[in-house]
């Protein structure tokens, strides 16, 4: 990795970005992402926050992590609504029925697809036991005993 002068010199050629900002503006413009791409989106979820563009939520198969809530807080999705953009029916599935395999997720080489995770607790407990599971299986790390909350605190 080395550091580039713009957003748009960070995503030029690349097959993934990922942007994790709390940004109230998009931080890397619609035309510098190109066919093919994956997009995904950690920031924090709230109608004022928009990491990505209005344009780039149109174009793309978007995927939030619950359907629910691309109608509530997703800003990014929020701001392509407001400018006229998409509409709640342009939201493809949800994370858990892609991994599933209710929805194919990409279905050709040149479509860009859009995963907009607000971080829910579901998928960090995933990402730890993966997390876990690979440097056990590693041999990494040690294993440590846990008490209980309620026998840490009370000694017994």
């Amino acid at each position: 990795m080395s550091a580039v002068a713009s957003a748009g010199d960070a995503v030029a050629g690349a097959d993934v970005v990922i942007t994790a900002t709390t940004a109230s503006d998009p931080v890397i413009d619609d035309g510098d992402v190109e066919p093919g791409t994956h997009v995904t989106a950690m920031g924090q979820y709230h109608p004022e926050k928009n990491e990505l563009p209005p344009e780039l939520i149109a174009r793309a198969t978007y995927v939030p992590d619950i359907r629910e809530r691309a109608t509530q807080d997703a800003g990014s999705f929020l701001a392509a609504v407001d400018a006229g953009l998409v509409d709640a029916d342009h939201v493809a599935a949800d994370l858990g029925e892609v991994v599933a395999g209710v929805h194919p997720g990409r279905t050709s080489a040149e479509e860009v697809t859009v995963f907009d995770s607000g971080g829910t607790g579901i998928e960090t407990a995933a990402a730890a036991a993966m997390l876990y599971e690979r440097a056990s299986d590693a041999g990494r790390g040690k294993p440590i005993d846990f008490a209980p909350a309620s026998e840490a605190l009370t000694g017994r």
